[in-house]
């Protein structure tokens, strides 16, 4: 990396330098603005890096759930549940497996049980 400093052209070097920490802050900030709050009849997931994006879905609305996980995940004993709906999927990504599979049993339950209509 150093021949390559010293070779080119030092602009990279300087838009290299000031584009990585923005990365960095805007990954850590999104990070931390992430959350899930799992209620009896919804579940909030909010997200975001500028701006918090809040999606309210109520159990009923929930047409399939799944867990999925990578390699990486099972190592860490994480996982990601994916709900899919009418309007598309909502993803809560890397949470223990047990919380998962607590949420994927009780949404499973709801879906079974609810007399309301998703549409």
């Amino acid at each position: 990396m150093g021949l390559y400093l010293g070779l080119g052209n030092s602009s990279i070097f300087w838009i290299n330098s000031l584009l990585i920490p923005i990365f960095i802050c805007a990954t850590e900030l999104s990070f931390k603005k992430r959350y899930y709050l799992f209620n009896t009849d919804v579940l909030l997931v909010g997200s975001g890096t500028i701006e918090t994006h809040t999606t309210y879905l109520p159990f009923f609305k929930v047409q399939n759930v799944e867990l999925k996980q990578t390699l990486f995940q099972a190592q860490k004993k994480v996982t990601d549940i994916v709900f899919q709906t009418a309007s598309g999927k909502i993803k809560i990504p890397c949470i223990q497996i047990e919380k998962a599979q607590q949420i994927y049993n009780y949404t499973l339950f709801k879906i079974e049980t609810s007399q309301k209509l998703w549409m």
